[in-house]
Formats: C-alpha cells, sequence, structure tokens
C-alpha cells in the first residue's frame, strides 16, 4: 500500500544576530510584519484594539461585528448610542457592537439576511467588505472603466465597481491576477485597507521610494542649487579606509555618506578562504545592535560584491563582518534625503545606453551602459505609484530590491534612466544637468526564490524560457532521490512528472528512488505562459530542487511574501489553540480559491499531530519517521484511526512562515488542496525560537451507504466506458459478486495474498461455469482505487468476450478499501 510520505524544512536563511522584539502594542506583532505600520497606526488611534493576553492575532478571520466597528471608528464616523433598536433577531441588546450595527442599518450599508439575523460572529468575505467600506466611505466610482484588472472578477459582478476603486487608489494587497471575491477576510486584511483609505487623501506615492529633488524630464537645465535640508545632523563627510573592517579588504575606500533610496554596492575581499558568506548591516542607534537591516552576499575565490540599498533617510552606524555572525567594528554614517544641486547647467557628456531589464540567479537587474564620472536615476512607474533607485558607481548593472515594490501589482511597468555628470574627487558633486532616456516598458510578474541543493543534486535549471517551450532538466543525483517530481503550474495546482534515469533505482517505504550518484532526466509539457515551480525530492521527501521558471515574457519583479518579511525566531508564550486557528484559516483559505471544501479540526487527529510535533522538538528530530521507525502510517494505526492520513510536517519561526513555505512546496501544495479531505489535525511545538508544525489531513469515515455509492459508480463507470467505444454493457451477476465477497472476506480475515486456487476453490463452491477473470484492488482512497481500475485494466473492460460481471467492495479495520470484480463468459 502507497503512503502519503511528505515534508519540507523552512529554516531561517540566516541566524539573527540578535532576536528582534515585538511590538509594545502587542506580543506578537513584529516589526518585520508587513501590516505592523496599518496595525500600529489604528490601534494608537483608538480603532483597533487586541486581546486580554497582549496578541492581536493578525491572522484571524474577522467577523461582521468586529468589520463594522473598525471601518465607522476609521471613517470617523459618529455613532448614536441612545435608544438603540434593531430589527434583527440575533443581535442582544447588551452587546458591544449595536451602535455601530445600528449605524450601518439606518444608512442602508448592511440589510441583514432573509431569516432576519444579522450573523455578528459570521466571517465577512472580501467582496463583502469592500463594498460595505466602499458605502460607508461614499466612493465616488466610475462607470466607463474596462477592466479589472484581475482575472477571476467580471466586469458585471454586482462587487466589480468596488475592486475597481480599490484597485486604482492601492487599497488592495494585490497577490497575483487573482482577488478571490469568496476569500475570508483576517484582521491584517481590514486593518492594512482601512489604513490605506485613511492615508489616502494625505500622499499619493509611498513615501518610501519619493526623492524629494525633482528632476526635470524635458531636458532643460533648471536644477535648483540651493542645497537641501535635513530633519537631522549629518555626519562630516570623510572615507571609510579600505582595512578599517577586521579581516575585510574593501576594493576602495567607502564614503560615509549616502543619498535615499541609493544602491550602492560594497565589494572587497575576506582575509581567508574559511568564509562563504560576508554580512553588512547598519542601524540607527550606535549603542543598540537590534532594529538592523542585514544585507549578506557570497564569497567565490574569496571576493565579495554586496548591493545595499539605502530606504531611510537619517543617522546610521555601518559594520561589516566575514560569516553571519560575530563582533565588528562600526562607523558613523549619513542617509540624505536628496542628491546634492548641480553646479552647472550645461548638458551632461554621455548618455545612458542599452537600457534593459532582465532575470538570472534570482535577481532582477537593471542594466545600461553610462559614461564614467555620473550619477544615474533610474524610475520605475505604474499608476501612482513611483520607485527610483540612485547609482553613483561606475557599474553598469545592479540588482533590483524587491520591497521596494510592494505597492506595485502584475502587469505593466514603465522605466527610464536620467544621467548628470559628477567630479572625480571623492565627495560627490553633480556638475551637469540631466538628460533622459526614452520610456521603455516590461510587463512584472511577482517574484518566488529559487533553491538548489548543490550538496544533494547537480543540475542546471533555466531561470526564464520563451512562451510555449516545454520544461526539460537532467542532472546527476548526490544523494536518493524520488522517482517523481512535482510541479507547480501557473493556476496553483500541482502535477507529477516522472523521472527518467539509466542508473540504478530502488524502493524506500513503498517510493521508487533514484539512487545517489546516477544521472536523471525531468521533462515536462507545459500548458502556456506563467510560473511553473520545479520540484525534486530526496527519498526522505525534502526538497533537493524547489525551483521557478518564467514563461513567456515577464519579469520578476513583484514582492512575495518571503521579500517582504523577515524571519524573527519565535518568542513569548505559545497558545497553541490560537496558532492552530491560525494555520486553519490560512489553510482554508487556499482551498476555498478553488472551491474546495473546507476541513475541520478533528481532536483525534489533533492529538496525533501534538504528539509528532513534540516528539521531534523532545528527542532533536525533524522527519515523518520518528526515532521508533514509525511512519504517519503507523501512528494513526496506533491510535485506532481508520481513516487515511496524509502529513505535512513544517520548521520554521511563525505559522505563517511555514504555511507559506508548505504551499511553495508542490508536494506539500497538493496535500493542502486535495479535494477528498475533510479533516485535520494540527499540533505545534516550540524549541529554540523554532516552531515544529506537523499537519494531518484526513477524509471522512466511510460509511456502509459509502461502500454502496462506490460499488454503483465503478459499474457505472466501467459500463459508460464500454458503451463509449461501442461495447454492450455487462450484465450483473449475483453470482459473481458472491465469489468476489467470499475472496475479499479471505483476504481480509485471513491476511493473505490470493493465489489461483483460491479462485478455483470459490469458482467451484459458488457453481461459477466457463472462463473468469479476477481483479482487485486494495487503497484507502476511493477515488485513487476508481482510477486505477478505469486506466490500468481498460483491455479487460473492453474485451467484448466478457459478458457478466460481479463486484464487491469492502472496509477492513484499518480503513483500508477492498474493491474487487469478477468478469465472466
Amino acid at each position: 500500500m502507497k503512503k502519503f510520505l511528505s515534508t519540507i524544512t523552512i529554516l531561517a536563511l540566516i541566524l539573527p544576530l540578535t532576536i528582534q522584539t515585538a511590538s509594545a502594542q502587542f506580543s506578537d506583532l513584529f516589526k518585520n510584519n508587513k501590516n505592523y505600520t496599518a496595525i500600529v497606526f489604528l490601534e494608537e488611534n483608538n480603532i483597533i484594539s487586541g486581546y486580554p493576553d497582549n496578541t492581536f492575532r493578525p491572522y484571524n478571520e474577522i467577523n461582521r461585528a468586529e468589520f463594522l466597528k473598525i471601518i465607522l471608528e476609521g471613517s470617523n464616523i459618529p455613532l448614536d448610542k441612545n435608544n438603540i433598536t434593531l430589527p434583527f433577531s440575533d443581535t442582544q441588546n447588551t452587546e458591544w457592537y449595536l451602535p455601530y450595527v445600528k449605524k450601518a442599518y439606518d444608512s442602508g450599508w448592511i440589510v441583514g439576511y432573509d431569516d432576519g439575523t444579522f450573523k455578528p460572529d459570521q466571517t465577512i468575505k472580501k467582496a463583502e467588505a469592500l463594498k460595505i467600506l466602499g458605502e460607508v466611505q461614499q466612493w465616488k466610482m466610475e462607470k466607463n472603466s474596462t477592466s479589472t484588472q484581475y482575472q477571476d472578477v467580471d466586469l458585471n459582478e454586482w462587487y466589480a465597481k468596488y475592486v475597481v476603486y480599490a484597485n486604482e487608489h492601492n487599497y488592495l494587497e494585490k497577490d497575483g491576477e487573482l482577488f478571490d471575491p469568496i476569500a475570508l477576510m483576517s484582521r491584517a486584511n481590514i486593518s492594512e485597507i482601512i489604513y490605506r483609505t485613511i492615508i489616502d487623501n494625505d500622499t499619493t506615492v509611498n513615501e518610501d521610494t519619493a526623492i524629494s529633488e525633482e528632476i526635470s524630464e524635458d531636458n532643460e537645465d533648471n536644477e535648483d542649487n540651493t542645497e537641501p535640508t535635513e530633519t537631522f545632523d549629518p555626519v562630516i563627510y570623510k572615507e571609510i579606509p579600505i582595512d578599517f573592517y577586521d579581516n575585510i579588504t574593501l576594493n576602495q575606500p567607502l564614503p560615509n555618506t549616502f543619498y535615499k533610496n541609493e544602491i550602492y554596492v560594497i565589494e572587497g575581499e575576506v582575509s581567508t578562504n574559511n568564509y562563504k558568506e560576508v554580512s553588512i548591516f547598519f542601524n540607527n542607534d550606535m549603542f543598540s545592535n537590534t532594529d538592523y537591516q542585514l544585507f549578506i552576499g557570497e564569497v567565490e575565490n574569496r571576493h565579495f560584491e554586496i548591493p545595499v540599498h539605502f530606504r531611510e533617510t537619517g543617522n546610521y552606524t555601518i559594520g561589516v563582518i566575514p560569516g553571519t555572525n560575530g563582533n565588528t567594528k562600526i562607523e558613523e554614517i549619513s542617509v540624505l534625503n536628496s542628491l546634492p544641486s548641480s553646479t552647472s547647467n550645461n548638458s551632461p557628456t554621455g548618455s545612458i545606453e542599452n537600457l534593459s531589464i532582465n532575470y538570472k540567479n534570482d535577481m532582477t537587474v537593471i542594466g545600461f551602459t553610462a559614461p564614467s564620472n555620473s550619477i544615474k536615476i533610474f524610475t520605475f512607474e505604474q499608476g501612482a505609484n513611483s520607485v527610483k533607485f540612485i547609482s553613483r558607481q561606475d557599474r553598469d548593472s545592479f540588482p533590483l530590491h524587491y520591497p521596494t515594490f510592494e505597492y506595485f501589482t502584475e502587469g505593466d511597468v514603465t522605466y527610464f534612466g536620467q544621467i548628470a555628470n559628477t567630479n572625480t574627487t571623492p565627495k560627490l558633486e553633480i556638475t551637469s544637468s540631466y538628460s533622459k532616456t526614452p520610456e521603455k516598458s516590461f510587463k512584472a510578474t511577482q517574484h518566488t526564490y529559487a533553491q538548489i541543493e548543490e550538496g544533494k543534486i547537480t543540475t542546471s535549471i533555466p531561470d526564464t524560457l520563451t512562451k510555449f517551450k516545454d520544461i526539460s532538466i537532467n542532472g546527476t543525483t548526490k544523494t536518493d532521490i524520488q522517482a517523481e517530481g512535482l510541479v507547480i503550474k501557473p493556476d496553483g495546482l500541482v502535477d507529477v512528472v516522472s523521472l527518467e534515469t539509466t542508473g540504478d533505482t530502488s524502493t524506500y517505504y513503498d517510493s521508487i528512488i533514484i539512487e545517489n550518484g546516477n544521472d536523471f532526466s525531468f521533462d515536462y509539457e507545459t500548458s502556456g505562459s506563467g510560473r511553473y515551480i520545479v520540484e525534486i525530492l530526496d527519498n526522505n521527501g525534502i526538497p533537493v530542487v524547489n525551483h521557478p521558471i518564467y514563461l513567456g515574457e515577464t519579469v520578476p519583479l513583484i514582492p512575495d511574501y518571503f521579500d517582504l518579511n523577515e524571519r524573527s525566531l519565535f518568542s513569548g508564550i505559545l497558545d497553541i489553540n490560537a496558532l492552530r486557528e491560525e494555520l486553519l484559516s490560512a489553510i482554508n483559505k487556499e482551498r476555498s480559491v478553488y472551491g474546495y471544501p473546507k476541513v475541520e479540526l478533528d481532536p483525534e487527529l489533533n492529538s496525533i499531530a501534538q504528539n509528532h510535533s513534540e516528539d521531534m522538538t523532545k528527542n532533536n528530530f525533524f522527519g515523518h519517521i520518528n526515532l521508533e521507525n514509525q511512519t504517519p502510517d503507523d501512528r494513526r494505526l496506533e491510535a485506532k484511526i481508520t481513516t487515511p492520513v496524509s502529513e505535512n510536517i513544517a520548521k520554521d519561526v511563525s505559522v505563517i512562515f511555514g504555511h507559506l513555505g508548505l504551499m511553495r512546496s508542490g508536494s506539500h501544495r497538493e496535500n493542502i488542496l486535495n479535494p477528498d479531505w475533510y479533516l485535520v489535525g494540527l499540533g505545534i511545538a516550540e524549541t529554540g525560537g523554532y516552531l515544529y508544525i506537523t499537519e494531518e489531513f484526513s477524509a471522512k469515515e466511510i460509511t456502509a451507504n459509502d461502500l454502496i455509492d462506490y460499488e454503483n459508480e465503478l459499474i457505472d463507470a466501467i459500463n459508460a466506458l464500454r458503451e463509449a467505444n461501442g461495447i454492450a454493457p455487462f450484465i450483473y451477476q449475483d453470482n459473481s459478486k458472491t465469489v468476489c465477497a467470499y475472496l475479499n472476506d479471505e483476504t481480509i480475515s485471513e491476511n493473505i495474498i490470493l493465489t489461483i486456487d483460491d479462485l478455483s476453490t470459490a469458482l467451484e463452491l459458488y457453481n461459477i461455469s466457463g472462463t473468469s477473470q479476477y481483479i482487485s484492488r486494495t487503497y484507502n482512497v476511493w477515488d485513487v482505487i476508481l482510477s486505477s481500475i478505469l486506466n490500468d485494466e481498460e483491455s479487460s473492460i473492453l474485451d467484448e468476450s466478457w459478458v457478466n460481471i460481479g463486484i464487491d467492495i469492502q472496509l477492513d479495520a484499518t480503513g483500508i478499501i477492498h474493491a474487487s470484480f469478477m468478469l465472466n463468459k
């Protein structure tokens, strides 16, 4: 019997120099949460509040009553708290939410349900939330829109106009090309939308990305010669010597003055061959090592090049260390808000040429040619959003910083460059006006990181392919790998791919394995443009390859969750029930996108999941097979659970990091999105700042009526296949069914493998004459059995000489389905 075995390790990319602390407002809200600013703003303005245990629980789903409170207070809507009467049968007079429901009802923003209820505790869907918010804030929506910018929102839908307006005003957190109108809203989602509507009238460009000095777009020599003022006292200009940092030699002295949105590549060599990485960090407090920005680069032949992006103005200290931890000298630097004004109105000598955008080695790079001693400014625009990057170095490319594009969405992006001459002295001086390149454009898509475990596999995987080209990968194993790979398609569903080899194979817990040191090939026929994520697993189910391939004319630019959020070790109280609810909500949100039924928490599955998570933390291992050599199937049988289980495990610093890591893995995504699952058990344990997460998915218990339905489904499918090929349907024969039942009984009670003698005995016992063929399948999922019979036994089913059929389907005590049928002529 095949067992569902899958695993993933979601580890921090680097051990942080310090553990980041939670916000003063809530113990579970960290500064690297992408909704941090919104949540803190709303809390400080008394629009939202947390729970009595000082948590905010950002990923908990929000109900209708909570939603009304947030949007009404966030929109400064006055309330009438006297003499409240409501027409709803389920709103009690003492509840805190009555003033909000009354205002919304009296204003026509809500109407309630046909049964006379309001359902205050019911979770709210995305489309419904957007419509109420639009009505409360009286959005002035245009009626002549030609597109919603989302594949799953038709202009004729009742909520389409609200989606268009919210998208145009950058109220939505866009993640791909789907709006997902039935998705349930979390507390963090709602907080972000309300926050964006509040600040909408204050600014039209994200303050992170604007450069305060305006540069002429029509090449006029009109630069302002007034030096910009700062809100802090910048350091006096000097250079940091090349040998300032221990065990590091810089290629050139480092200036101590930079500019907002400057990309500066710090380059040099480490003193020995012992280091694989170099870390650069800076913070705004000389006496603190918390709240720092960290940049890490690989070392190759002792050489490193690390692009540092200066996003915020202020005074900082900067340090450079070989490796990922240790001590370093620090030096003070300033990041100024504006470039210095030009000292001349002369046109620049030279221009930016060969401007291009390319993606390679998990980086989106802007390329160009430009003369030496020049300042280059590159601008990216999409609607009201604008991002600028500054480069003063004599380089012909630099990678783009994905988080800077947080408020961009998938689609067309326009970009151009501007250039001015600079002096050759250390301190930057601009000595000409600016000239501008023609505008260019490209289609942006979401970026996803790439992973190849070079110690376990040798292969070369393309980053991009032209449209309609199939995926073909070859390589050599350095460890045992599974002979089945996976592909996450552009629509988010998963295909299984058979790997080929000319070398040795074996089995490991019923999985076919390509052994260490052998060749392999991975060939997959694509179905259109978009992002395909290729995955190859080792024998324990841990990915050795998890690599996106972008098919078509798109460029990765839009950051995903991993680009926007840094990992911070888990700290605080481990509230298992709250974390379970958070994880369950995330799982069901993914399933709702595809119309799959919600899974429900099951106490027995919770128990075996929790036991396994705690076992991993206590006994210092991570895997599906425990130290007693028990598989997930062994553990569910020991717990006397008769339905099949399929297990995911993750190790990460938070529930959401773990969940999204699983969704990035084809094998685990396939499990989460299995429409046959209705139940789940969730286990969460913690050690060393990491959560060990176990998910046990399962089906509903199979009943006697289910077995009757399976039998009817099988005979109908078999006869439909014959009729589709012009062959008469089978005649159902009760004696043949009796023989099948007898043989199933023998198999289950005696736990034996049937022989031809057993079949002969049964035929004689029940007086079956003529020629007979007996076919059986055993598995714990009915759909798998049905598919196997129809595909693998097609030749027998379509043999016109067979006339009669009998079927028997039984369930044994361990939850295994035994399906058998006999053909007779």
